[in-house]
């Protein structure tokens, strides 16, 4: 069964895979968790930079890998602690989220040659709509098409002798021409979500 709620886990999975992509929020979401990145940053290279140090040696004697201990024990103790406080600034957006009186608020950008609707630039906002995606794209199964894929079939095509033209076309306003009282419904009949 699909998990739907705006829970700390769910959120914690949107935090670990916006990092994998390199998408880190903690700037602008969460400064408290930036400087302990930071000190977790120096410890590794530290512990990096010893390895790199004693590289010659198969197994460190006595006093070096005292040290080198000592070093993976401090990274370890730097991860732990920012892993907490990512979990307490994750735990307070899903505790904000979850209240009765909690609403994104989306509004109109007209700086573009056509209007443009942004979200409130706040964690809550964010993880909730990240969450919405989620379960959108899952129970949908909605997933755009694969770029590679289809340059790999485009170059299959283009392998015979055929002659081809090829045309890339795009929709004026297609998401602005979306019928939204029909998607609503849709959403709403299939009791999906």
């Amino acid at each position: 069964m699909l998990n739907q709620t705006f829970s700390l886990e769910n959120f914690e999975e949107i935090y670990d895979e916006d990092n994998r992509r390199g998408k880190n929020k903690d700037n602008d979401f969460f400064p408290e968790v930036v400087a302990l990145s930071n000190r977790l940053t120096l410890k590794t290279k530290a512990l990096q930079a010893f390895r790199k140090r004693y590289s010659s040696y198969e197994k460190y004697p006595k006093k070096i890998q005292d040290r080198y201990d000592l070093l993976l024990q401090n990274l370890k103790k730097e991860r732990k602690k920012r892993d907490v406080a990512v979990t307490k600034s994750l735990q307070n957006t899903s505790q904000k989220v979850n209240q009765k009186s909690f609403f994104i608020s989306i509004h109109q950008n007209n700086s573009l040659s056509h209007p443009v609707y942004q979200r409130d630039d706040t964690p809550e906002a964010y993880y909730a709509l990240r969450q919405i995606t989620r379960n959108i794209r899952n129970l949908y199964k909605t997933k755009p098409a694969n770029r590679n894929l289809i340059v790999s079939q485009i170059i299959n095509l283009l392998q015979d002798n055929f002659p081809y033209e090829i045309i890339r076309t795009d929709i004026k306003s297609f998401f602005e021409s979306v019928d939204q009282e029909i998607l609503v419904k849709k959403l709403i009949d299939d009791q999906l979500l």
